[in-house]
């Protein structure tokens, strides 16, 4: 009865500051969410957990990791602390569950050192139920599960080790007062920062390795083709087409920096591989909003070396062209949207993608025509691109050009 009159106590008061209010108001319409979520997750269940993982599961699974998973890990956190407390000799006045966060309130002060302990209890027990996903991660033979797992993970370790400090820092409550608290017990302080240290070295360089990435398949078939892939380019790691075969199948399910470690690799071995610098470039450019330099280094380079496939070609100077375009560069811009244009095959009934990547890169090269206030060639561009998005349908291009063409007009007349 006694532990069950802490988990009460705290229902009792949560009002009683503006702070704790908050935090439960917030922690409510989250339960909600997750409520609400995990809901139609099981409505679902027959056709969600299926092979394969596609982009609209990994959103949802990428939200499930927030509103399904962080309450037990908040309650075995505070679990964490409760039992140092029990096994010091303590009572658990207080054990404040609300589901996004919580505390615990000994019925007494401990030793320093035990303090230290007391406070650092929550966080090893945030760790270790990150661990008990990381061995569903690698257990399990579901690519939805093992994607949930991975999300989980990354998910867990950012909150113990990132974002809980850094919360502390902003507010006079939380563990990390205690234990970063050098005059209370020096030590163990130094310890933890070591240790800290590492583990996030450790998880920023998974991070950067693609660990916690997975890649998303529209249809069964197409996961299956790109394991195909994925064990010739094992089979042949000489075979630089294949490498590359796979890496842009990779890149286009949504690895991005998995394929940035691989290549990193390759390009080493290979640094005159065209086809790999370019590859690399688009996998840079896919995974930031804006396009680095890096990427264009690489994509440079590929043209440079000579790419031996017009589209790849036209790949490179369309990268080219959106980072010129972005950093206002517009007659750069321009060149590099003519090159590709100059290089695109002509539209057919039988590839319809290709008149759309044409209206595509017409549109652009408006822009930049638009920004250096080249009026007549704008608008040429633009009747051209909206001809071509009539033409498949594009509705959403068409309406999206005939507003640039309105615009344009207004400007003209003003």
């Amino acid at each position: 009865m006694n532990f069950l009159q802490a988990i009460l106590t705290p229902y009792q008061s949560i009002f009683s500051s503006p702070l704790f209010a908050i935090f439960t108001l917030l922690s409510l319409s989250q339960v909600w969410q997750g409520v609400r979520l995990g809901q139609s997750l099981w409505q679902e269940r027959h056709q969600f957990w299926p092979e394969p993982l596609t982009g609209a599961k990994q959103r949802r699974l990428e939200s499930a990791a927030f509103f399904l998973a962080v309450p037990p890990g908040v309650l075995l956190h505070e679990l964490g602390h409760a039992v140092v407390v029990w096994l010091y000799g303590g009572r658990v006045l207080e054990f404040g569950f609300f589901f996004f966060w919580g505390y615990v309130l000994p019925d007494r002060t401990f030793s320093p050192l035990q303090e230290w302990v007391l406070s650092s209890a929550g966080t090893w027990a945030s760790l270790l139920y990150a661990a008990l996903w990381g061995l569903v991660w690698y257990r399990t033979q579901s690519s939805v599960m093992r994607f949930f797992a991975r999300r989980v993970v990354r998910f867990q370790i950012f909150f113990a080790l990132i974002y809980y400090p850094l919360f502390t820092l902003a507010l006079p409550i939380g563990d990390w007062h205690t234990i970063y608290d050098f005059n209370l017990a020096p030590t163990a302080a130094a310890m933890t920062a070591v240790l800290h240290a590492l583990i996030l070295v450790a998880h920023i360089a998974a991070d950067r390795r693609g660990l916690y990435e997975q890649p998303a398949f529209p249809s069964l078939a197409a996961q299956q083709a790109v394991a195909q892939l994925a064990q010739r380019a094992q089979s042949q790691p000489t075979d630089l087409a294949a490498q590359d075969a796979y890496l842009s199948e990779l890149m286009r399910a949504g690895a991005p920096a998995q394929v940035q470690w691989q290549l990193r690799r390759l390009l080493r071995q290979h640094p005159n591989w065209a086809d790999g610098h370019l590859t690399m470039a688009m996998a840079l450019a896919s995974s930031q909003r804006r396009i680095p330099r890096t990427a264009v280094r690489h994509a440079e380079t590929a043209l440079q070396l000579g790419v031996s496939d017009p589209r790849h070609k036209v790949l490179a100077h369309n990268l080219l062209g959106d980072h010129y375009l972005e950093r206002e560069r517009y007659a750069t811009a321009e060149e590099q949207f003519t090159a590709a244009l100059a290089l695109w095959p002509a539209p057919s009934p039988e590839s319809p993608a290709n008149a759309q990547g044409q209206a595509v890169l017409y549109n652009k090269r408006a822009l930049t025509h638009r920004r250096q206030r080249n009026w007549a060639a704008a608008q040429a561009d633009w009747e051209t691109a909206l001809r071509l998005a009539q033409q498949l349908p594009l509705p959403e291009l068409a309406e999206q050009i005939r507003q640039q063409l309105r615009q344009l007009e207004t400007v003209r007349r003003g």
